[in-house]
């Protein structure tokens, strides 16, 4: 069998601007602020403003 030529010609990526910490989060979920870090390892999110939406985010990639 003859391997096939596909592959990945390159990859990208793209987040929102605003990065928030989990204390931001917490104080609307009423949580301690250390809660989502001691259980899931995650300190921080990235949060998507109104002109950031999923398809403006993938534009950016590609044009990259």
């Amino acid at each position: 069998m003859t391997p096939s030529p596909i592959g990945i010609p390159g990859t990208g990526s793209c987040a929102p601007e605003r990065h928030i910490g989990n204390g931001e989060i917490a104080v609307h979920l009423d949580m301690p602020e250390k809660w989502t870090e001691k259980r899931t390892e995650i300190a921080g999110h990235r949060w998507a403003a109104p002109h950031e939406a999923g398809a403006r985010l993938l534009h950016r990639v590609g044009a990259a």
